[in-house]
């Protein structure tokens, strides 16, 4: 079953699920951003705002049904004339006081449970009620944070045990880029080149990789339950962007939906055992936020 989670003007980031909840960022007319929850047959609710900044860029939401973190970037012209881009991360519970997360110059962000993992310039930072645990990693392109394990990209693919303090799992290939990650350390991540790109998985004690798919380009990444969502491109054309869940298993798939330019995909991905959500864009009307049973 598909159905409209939301209509908006003009989705910035998201849509992630919190729980049996889904949320999202809009940018209002005057350009504030205003962080978006929706509980299946209520009306969506405002969880923050930030108000307007012709400087800001938002660049990820992430959440779980306990917490969520944002990502925004703001650039500044220099008396030099030069730009200065920075990016910081603000979020927390939904029913109390948010806070700023991790060090300057963030690249990533995830959500599990009442855990918020920060990647940036000063390494990675897991924020949980009971203090910060601090990961010493360089130059971190995508995070991902579930269960007793952490998995990042940068010159490498590390899936670190956060029990045992142990690298459970590390990989070198060409340009890592998005990084996906079950609780059982199940790690799914795309690499490639810029012509070619491979979407592929591994698990921690299992030796070898398992290739998922190959395509000119993937967009998104999101694992659950033994299964992959992710864009995947086979050309330049609007018309050659579909949305694919796989299962890492068996390798069967299906195809959720096909984008054209006339109905185009914005935002983020997410996926859950039950549901997949994205973000539409049909010409000429307002965005969608579609969420799909599984």
């Amino acid at each position: 079953m598909i159905r409209t989670a939301a209509v908006v003007s003009l989705l910035t980031v998201g849509p992630a699920f919190a729980g049996d909840s889904v949320m999202w960022g809009e940018q209002s007319l005057n350009g504030a951003l205003r962080v978006m929850q929706a509980v299946p047959g209520r009306d969506p609710v405002l969880v923050h705002r930030l108000p307007p900044d012709d400087d800001r860029r938002h660049e990820a939401l992430e959440a779980s049904a306990e917490r969520f973190a944002l990502t925004v970037s703001t650039a500044r012209r220099r008396s030099d004339d030069s730009l200065t881009i920075n990016a910081v991360a603000t979020g927390g519970p939904f029913k109390g006081p948010l806070g700023r997360f991790g060090c300057e110059s963030v690249t990533a962000t995830d959500v599990d449970g009442d855990r918020i993992a920060v990647a940036g310039g000063c390494g990675i930072a897991i924020h949980a009620p009971g203090g910060v645990t601090a990961i010493p990693a360089d130059e971190v392109r995508d995070v991902a944070l579930a269960g007793r394990y952490l998995a990042w990209t940068g010159d490498e693919l590390v899936v670190h045990d956060l029990v045992t303090g142990a690298t459970a799992l590390r990989l070198s290939r060409p340009l890592l880029v998005e990084v996906a990650l079950q609780p059982d350390g199940v790690v799914v991540f795309s690499s490639g080149s810029e012509r070619r790109q491979h979407v592929a998985w591994a698990a921690p004690g299992t030796p070898g990789v398992a290739r998922v798919d190959t395509a000119a380009r993937f967009d998104g990444l999101r694992v659950a339950d033994g299964r992959v969502l992710y864009e995947r491109r086979t050309g330049r054309r609007e018309g050659r962007r579909v949305l694919m869940l796989r299962s890492l298993r068996y390798g069967t798939a299906r195809r959720l939906a096909r984008f054209t330019a006339r109905r185009s995909r914005v935002g983020d991905l997410d996926l859950t055992a039950t549901r997949a959500a994205w973000g539409v864009r049909p010409a000429g009307r307002h965005m969608r936020i579609v969420v799909r049973a599984l």
